[in-house]
C-alpha cells in the first residue's frame, strides 16, 4: 500500500478488534513512509517506524525523516525491538 489512506479500507475491522498501534515499513521514508505515519497519528494510532525496514536513496535524508517521525509522531526502534515486543503480547 502507498500510504495511510489506502489503509483506511481496512478501518472497520481494525476498529473492531480495537486496533490502536500501527507499525510502519516500506521504502521512500521521506514520501510514503512519513505520509502514513502522519496519517495514522492524525487517527489517534500509536506509530511506530521500524528504522531498519524502511529506506530512502539520500542517507542523510533517511536520517533526518526518522528524526522528524521520532520527534512528533511516534517511536523509530528496529524490527527486532518489535519482533521481541510483539512476541511478549
Amino acid at each position: 500500500m502507498r500510504n495511510f489512506e489506502q489503509v483506511l479500507k481496512l478501518e472497520p475491522g481494525r476498529t473492531a478488534r480495537g486496533v490502536t498501534s500501527l507499525v510502519v515499513t516500506g521504502p521512500l521514508t521521506d514520501i510514503c513512509v512519513l505520509a502514513s505515519a502522519v496519517g495514522a497519528f492524525n487517527r489517534e494510532y500509536r506509530i511506530t517506524v521500524a528504522e531498519d525496514a524502511v529506506a530512502t536513496r539520500w542517507p542523510e535524508i533517511q536520517r533526518a525523516t526518522l528524526d522528524i517521525i521520532g520527534r512528533a509522531y511516534g517511536r523509530v526502534v528496529s524490527s527486532k525491538d518489535i519482533a521481541s515486543e510483539v512476541t511478549a503480547w
